[in-house]
């Protein structure tokens, strides 16, 4: 069976095990879900992704919820601002114009979890978090924005950090 994108999916009688195994032991399949996640978290902190253009370091970050889910994901680039965590998300492109719209969502969902995270821990101490949306590209700051129909999208992208207090940069310009 093969995904749209010609990606190839598990089998079903790999989704059905899972199921199974669920049915086995919540608590067993939890645990090795987390293992799973932990692990891919792992592969992903140590892979440059073409479509980030970072300058710092990245990281790996676990979220808590009030359930005690565990959720690991992976910052593109962290690093501190005055006495608060700046975590930021990275999208760029290698044309003269705005990275993809498909990937500015990606990178608003994520800004959607990192404004609502109250702190981070790190070396035993807690710290006040500073979520930062970057957008890289080859052209000039000002040619992308005043570029057609990114005037809309860069007004509309200014609004939502403002509204949602994170940081939006274009290339290495803070707008909001």
């Amino acid at each position: 069976m093969r995904a749209r994108a010609g990606i190839p999916m598990h089998s079903r009688e790999t989704f059905e095990r899972h199921i199974q195994e669920l049915y086995e032991s919540a608590e067993k399949f939890k645990r090795k879900s987390r293992e799973i996640a932990a692990s891919a978290q792992g592969r992903e902190m140590y892979t440059i992704q073409p479509k980030e253009l970072t300058s710092g370091i990245k990281a790996g970050l676990v979220i808590e919820n009030y359930l005690g889910g565990l959720y690991h994901l992976t910052i593109d680039e962290w690093k501190v601002i005055n006495d608060a965590i700046g975590i930021i998300e990275c999208k760029h492109t290698e044309r003269t114009a705005l990275p993809s719209r498909d990937d500015i969502k990606d990178a608003l969902l994520k800004m959607a979890l990192w404004t609502n995270l109250k702190s981070i821990q790190y070396g035993g101490e807690s710290f006040p978090v500073v979520p930062i949306l970057r957008l890289t590209f080859a052209g000039s700051t000002e040619a992308a924005i005043n570029k057609g129909r990114n005037r809309d999208l860069v007004a509309g992208l200014k609004e939502e950090a403002t509204t949602n207090r994170f940081q939006l940069w274009l290339n290495d310009q803070r707008l909001a």
